[in-house]
């Protein structure tokens, strides 16, 4: 559920009627003082003062906040992907205990993945008799790209892998390999399903 998670608070932003609450609630309060005795000058730039530093603070929260909530949009984004090819690396694996085969095509797995939202491609890249492979390329330069495989080792064993690019990527990338027993993320990218563990 962490992807819905991330979706919600990608969906929260802070809007600029609070700025305005806060500069409103001030100047409510400098007025109410000034009316009530006379000020120098000194209480004056007193006022200023604290005026701009609320400014200068609000300034900042706000591009704190507008960066967080992009990163934030940027990692529900990414878990769209990422909880697709994981549902589809399941559904290969109960697929193939149950028919002793891999699914070739998107809409055979049941899950209702389009080959194409507005982030990501979704392919099988590969589906061959003890192997299958599964891609979310990302459409966006920001957006990392994520792939799920399933290895056939003997009629009852299976291992799968879940890779996230290292970096932001659109290219398509070579395929996982199995190296002495052990599935292995592509150059450039990083094993997600042992992170988990």
């Amino acid at each position: 559920f962490r992807g819905f998670a991330d979706l919600a608070m990608a969906s929260i932003q802070l809007q600029w009627g609070w700025t305005f609450l806060f500069v409103g609630t001030f100047l409510i309060l400098t007025t109410a003082s000034i009316k009530q005795r006379k000020l120098n000058n000194q209480s004056y730039l007193s006022i200023i003062a604290v005026f701009g530093v609320l400014i200068l603070v609000g300034l900042i929260e706000l591009g704190i906040f507008s960066f967080q909530s992009r990163d934030l949009k940027f990692r529900a984004d990414q878990a769209e992907a990422k909880t697709y090819i994981g549902s589809m690396v399941r559904v290969q694996q109960a697929n193939f205990l149950e028919k002793n085969q891999f699914l070739s095509e998107l809409d055979s797995l049941g899950l209702g993945v389009n080959p194409e939202s507005k982030n990501y491609k979704y392919s099988i890249l590969l589906a061959a008799k003890d192997v299958v492979v599964m891609s979310a390329i990302a459409k966006k330069n920001d957006l990392k790209s994520y792939l799920g495989a399933v290895f056939v080792v003997s009629n009852e064993s299976q291992l799968s892998l879940l890779c996230e690019s290292q970096h932001p990527t659109k290219d398509t990338p070579t395929y996982p390999s199995i190296d002495s027993g052990k599935p292995q993320c592509p150059s450039g990218f990083l094993d997600l399903s042992t992170q988990s563990k």
